[in-house]
């Protein structure tokens, strides 16, 4: 599998159908959450890795006077967002790359705000991280949200259910494992809050069928053997359930003096 063109061909139909990557159910706390970020402190530079939804990235543009990169790994949906709005102000500053987010190609220390929505599970985060930080300029910020498993989910349990589900999903971290991740990383948590996300598991493994051809009774029956774990951990009632969402703000680490 070319990791490349199995995310630019995820992305591109997610773009289409909402589901995974920003979508509405969601934006208004995301926009909320970014808006207020950008309005404290002002970013001269934008990087965000994925375009994602049409909305959020055009509110990011009329609501700031920043420059903005976006790196997205289709051209199509980069060329929809432009046809959709050329010529509309503040849009025609932003800036696409259409490029590989594993392979970030931004340059050093560019970044006063990074922005990475609903990426984190299926790209390879230990390099990711590392091209994230060294994109971000010093004491500047990277915005960050993504599921999480719960607390109690030590073994796992939930990304052993999106592994069949999905041949792109790498790992949700625990919340404290993704904030010391992150420190280590040389990026220290400032701002973070869990939310919990309502989620049709059955609906998500019809949804992950659609794109990659599964028939899905692995998934449903993983889900029936760990009916009470589900239940336990993330309020499996149905097909339904509630799973953690971690938004967050960090800031890159300043050099120590010499």
């Amino acid at each position: 599998m070319n990791r490349f063109r199995e995310i630019a061909r995820f992305v591109e139909y997610d773009f289409e159908k909402n589901v995974i990557i920003e979508p509405e159910s969601r934006i208004g706390i995301l926009k909320k959450e970014l808006l207020d970020i950008i309005s404290l402190n002002n970013p001269r530079v934008i990087v965000k890795a994925g375009l994602g939804n049409h909305e959020l990235l055009h509110e990011i543009a009329l609501n700031s006077d920043s420059y903005i990169t976006v790196v997205e790994p289709s051209f199509k949906n980069i060329m929809s967002y432009i046809n959709k709005y050329k010529g509309s102000g503040k849009d025609d500053r932003i800036r696409f790359i259409n490029g590989d987010i594993e392979n970030f190609p931004i340059e050093m220390r560019i970044a006063d705000l990074l922005i990475s929505i609903d990426y984190f599970d299926f790209i390879s985060t230990g390099r990711v991280i590392d091209e994230f930080r060294n994109s971000i300029e010093f004491g500047s910020l990277m915005f960050l949200s993504c599921f999480i498993l719960d607390g109690g989910d030590i073994e796992g349990v939930l990304d052993d259910f999106m592994k069949i589900v999905s041949p792109l999903h790498n790992d949700y971290y625990l919340q404290n494992d993704l904030l010391t991740f992150c420190t280590l990383n040389e990026l220290k948590p400032v701002k973070n809050h869990v939310a919990g996300l309502e989620v049709d598991f059955i609906e998500l493994i019809s949804y992950y069928r659609e794109i990659f051809g599964k028939t899905g009774s692995e998934a449903e029956q993983f889900l029936n053997e760990n009916a009470a774990v589900f239940s336990d951990l993330y309020k499996l009632s149905g097909s339904k359930g509630v799973i953690p969402y971690s938004i967050g703000v960090y800031k890159r680490k300043m050099p120590d003096s010499i």
